[in-house]
């Protein structure tokens, strides 16, 4: 499988494919960007390594993502999927302390889980919130995680 140095890449490489495939996609603009954005999301696999920008893009896709200047290859990141927890559940969250439900269920009766990332140690089954150091923003070896290793 060829590895590419950016999405742009990718993606231009699969409306390519997909125009010589079918010639007719030349006359269609649409259907070449149908083609670009089929290929975007196949093209996470095939990046080498990414920056923190498309690091992020693949997170909001869903993907796992780690860094290969981790010393712990055992550490991976992924995003939490957004969650409205309703009154009904939240005296039976085990995430949460007693004091913690009891305040919630006071004021706002709900929880709105929004924009998280775990950081997850593979090895352990330990997950923690994560947020990205400065070394990790500015960093160029991020990978998509396409199976486990």
């Amino acid at each position: 499988m060829k590895k590419f140095d950016s999405i742009v890449g990718v993606s231009k490489a699969f409306a390519q494919e997909a125009v010589k495939a079918n010639p007719t996609y030349k006359e269609s603009e649409e259907q070449i960007m149908f083609a670009v954005d089929y290929g975007h999301d196949n093209a996470w696999l095939q990046l080498e390594v990414m920056d923190f920008g498309d690091a992020i893009k693949a997170l909001k896709r869903g993907l796992v993502v780690r860094r290969r200047g981790w010393d712990c290859l055992s550490l991976v990141v992924f995003k939490q999927v957004p969650a409205h927890i309703t009154g009904e559940i939240i005296p039976k969250m085990q995430s949460l302390p007693d004091a913690a439900k009891k305040f919630v269920m006071e004021h706002a009766t709900f929880v709105d889980y929004t924009d998280q990332c775990l950081i997850y140690n593979k090895d352990t089954g330990e997950a923690n919130s994560w947020t990205p150091t400065i070394s990790d923003v500015f960093a160029e070896d991020w990978v998509v995680i396409s199976e486990p290793e």
